[in-house]
């Protein structure tokens, strides 16, 4: 399937002049590159939003959709880094080879209930990833988003998302603006006193400074936790993407770009302290695209803490 996509993109291309081509076609490789770098930056704003990912109490809450918030406490300031390797940095069908990379995020925001009811969240964030691989693509990210969230019966859970902030590359040149909003449902259904289930759907639309990455995505996720001791955790995730461009390039292509996106994630947490969790994680991604180049097998694995400070 891919060398047949590969052989008609060259087929047209080849009946081009060589002046023509050299002025029409634009290096699709990198651009393929720097959408999954917008898309990376957009899932950093969603997710640092106020109460996102396992916070220090330990409390499961994150891209679902679960806020879990303190009156009281409505600040708070959280550092993460960490280690790791990925078969596939580029996250193409060009495969180059793997790398080992570090990463790092800063989130600054509020969190606080209205009227006893809708949680409201406010964060600011700064992440990146920097490959050991010269010719990996290092990215950067600033974004910052505005939540609101509220039980709307039982144990579900809807939240609303905007956001928007930029992509760079590994030296925050070449920003890329991009901004949206992202919607989603979930619930936390326990099934044991330590073991819980948590589906979530989801739905992001989002617009970027280079139009060819303005998208529109709906999502489907379930996560397992199990607590193997108040401190140690372990969890599992599945996830199922589908994601249409409006227009990626389209002219060049003759294809109009739609990515199938599966995923798995195994993960393990210790929290040796209240405010600190260290963690492994373990994942598989591939992505069938009706664009050749957009399609990637990646094995991922990282090992890193994070600190959350509430006050």
């Amino acid at each position: 399937m891919r060398m047949l996509a590969s052989l008609g993109l060259g087929t047209v291309l080849a009946g081009l002049p060589g002046a023509a081509l050299a002025q029409a076609v634009p290096d699709l490789q990198n651009l393929v590159t720097q959408s999954e770098q917008v898309n990376r930056g957009v899932a950093e704003a969603i997710r640092a939003r106020t109460g996102a990912g396992a916070g220090a109490d330990g409390a499961i809450d994150g891209e679902a959709g679960i806020y879990v918030l303190t009156v009281n406490e409505i600040f708070q300031i959280s550092a993460a880094g960490g280690l790791g390797y990925t078969d596939n940095p580029q996250r193409t069908a060009d495969d180059l080879g793997g790398s080992y990379f570090g990463e790092f995020s800063i989130n600054a925001g509020i969190a606080t209930k209205l009227g006893g009811l809708v949680d409201l969240g406010l964060s600011a964030n700064v992440a990146g990833r920097e490959f050991f691989d010269e010719s990996a693509p290092d990215s950067r990210s600033a974004s910052a988003s505005l939540s609101v969230g509220a039980p709307i019966f039982g144990p579900v859970y809807a939240g609303l998302v905007g956001f928007g902030g930029y992509s760079y590359d590994g030296d925050f040149k070449r920003g890329t603006g991009f901004y949206g909003v992202s919607g989603n449902i979930s619930g936390v259904i326990p099934i044991t006193p330590r073991l819980v289930l948590r589906p979530g759907l989801g739905a992001t639309r989002q617009w970027a400074e280079v139009a060819e990455n303005d998208s529109f995505l709906v999502a489907a996720s379930a996560d397992v936790f199990y607590a193997v001791t108040p401190q140690f955790s372990a969890s599992l995730r599945g996830s199922l993407v589908r994601r249409w461009y409006d227009d990626f390039y389209e002219d060049v292509t003759f294809v109009a770009r739609r990515d199938w996106l599966y995923g798995v994630t195994a993960a393990l947490s210790y929290q040796p302290m209240p405010n600190l969790v260290v963690a492994a994680t373990l994942s598989y991604e591939t992505q069938d695209s009706r664009f050749f180049l957009a399609q990637f097998d990646a094995f991922e694995g990282t090992a890193g803490m994070s600190f959350r400070l509430r006050f």
